[in-house]
């Protein structure tokens, strides 16, 4: 996180009322921390794969590889983590499971 922030300006977190303007220097059209502009061209798309993995420190570790593309496939950012499965299953799984479940 410290790397993003002193290489890309990226911050580590944001507050709520920030995501919007941050996200719009990207070149995303987000109404707020939740949803995107009314009448933007259709929300950008996330993209991650996992392209290798192996031990390290007696544990697994996936190398996740993510991509943000824009309206038009064009990618804006892209970056690589390595997380283990607890990372992977608090940090994703378990986030996207609670938002499906209110959907």
């Amino acid at each position: 996180a410290s790397y993003l922030e002193r290489e890309h300006r990226i911050p580590a977190e944001l507050a709520v009322a920030e995501v919007a303007p941050f996200l719009s220097l990207w070149g995303f059209p987000a109404a707020d921390a939740q949803r995107w502009r009314e009448g933007a061209p259709r929300p950008p798309t996330l993209r991650m794969r996992v392209p290798s993995h192996g031990r390290l420190g007696g544990e697994e570790h996936y190398a996740i590889a993510c991509e943000f593309l824009d309206a038009q496939d064009r990618k804006v950012f892209s970056w690589v983590g390595m997380r283990t499965l607890v990372h992977l299953r608090a940090g994703l799984h378990d986030l996207v499971k609670a938002a499906l479940a209110e959907a």
